[in-house]
Formats: structure tokens, sequence, C-alpha cells
């Protein structure tokens, strides 16, 4: 018993430390007069889907890791954007990441100096993909976008020659 007790007192602490040393979300204060930014977030709500990550592409290189709870600032080139995503099983869903393949995740046309969220969404039904869950970056108001990813931490950076933010 005092195994069991140590055991659940050792995981709440390092559940503790994690929420403690994650950054929760910073504005970019620093971006180039020539690119627009846009974040990507996920929030913490969605049980659905919770077991999965996606891996963002932009151009065909690897952008961050989609999950619970995080969001990413990307700056982007003036134009249309496409974002690309593939599928990544989480624990034990990972043994089928062999079989997805990379889709468009979401799209937008961006203004530079403009700042643009668009919100992860798993469980979004399209008659384009059979009728199966696809995860979406959807565009929402930047009002909403502002007040929604306050509590996401930032995600991972997979950019290469990345400029301080």
């Amino acid at each position: 018993m005092k195994t069991l007790h140590l055991l659940a007192g050792l995981v709440l602490c390092g559940i503790f430390v994690g929420c403690a040393t994650s950054t929760h979300f910073t504005p970019v204060t620093n971006i180039p007069p020539d690119k627009a930014l846009v974040y990507l977030y996920r929030r913490a709500s969605q049980f659905q889907g919770s077991a999965i990550s996606h891996e963002i592409y932009v151009n065909q290189k690897p952008v961050t890791v989609i999950y619970n709870n995080v969001y990413y600032p990307y700056l982007a080139t003036p134009g249309e954007v496409q974002f690309i995503g593939l599928e990544k099983g989480l624990g034990q869903f990972a043994l089928a990441n062999f079989v997805h393949s990379k889709y468009t995740i979401g799209q937008i046309n961006v203004e530079a100096g403009k700042t643009y969220y668009l919100r992860y969404v798993q469980a979004y039904w399209k008659k384009e993909s059979n009728n199966t869950s696809r995860a979406l970056l959807l565009p929402v108001d930047n009002e909403i976008g502002a007040r929604e990813i306050t509590n996401c931490v930032l995600a991972v950076n997979l950019e290469m020659n990345l400029e301080e933010r």
C-alpha cells in the first residue's frame, strides 16, 4: 500500500512539474512586414481524436506537430498557403501510422502584415473522404482565435533556419 501511495505521489508531482514548465501562449511580436502570421492551434477540450496528432507541412517541408492543447505561429509568404497533414497515432494507435498518407488539412489566402487563426478540428466529416473523419484546420474570427489560444502551449518546431520570433 505504501508503494501505491508513493507511486501516486510521484505521478502527481510529474504532472504538476510538467504543467509548471510548459510555456502558455505568447503572442508573436516581431513579424516581418512582408509576412503574414498564421496561428495553428488545437484546443484541449477535444476528446474525439485525442490519440491522434498531425505533422503539418507547407511546401513539402515539415513545420510542426499538432496535438492536444498546442499552438504554432507560422510566418507565411503572402498568397495562398496550403497546409498538408500527415496523421500520426499516439500510443497503441501508432502501430497503424504506416497506412496514413498526406492530405490537405487547411488552406488560406493571406496578406502581409495580417494575423490569422486556424483551429484544428479532428472529427470533421467530408464527403470527399468517403464519409470518414478527417482533421481540418478551419479559419476562425481573430477575436475568437485570440481567446481560444490563450491556454495552449507552444508546439514543436520542425522548421529549419527559423529566425527567433
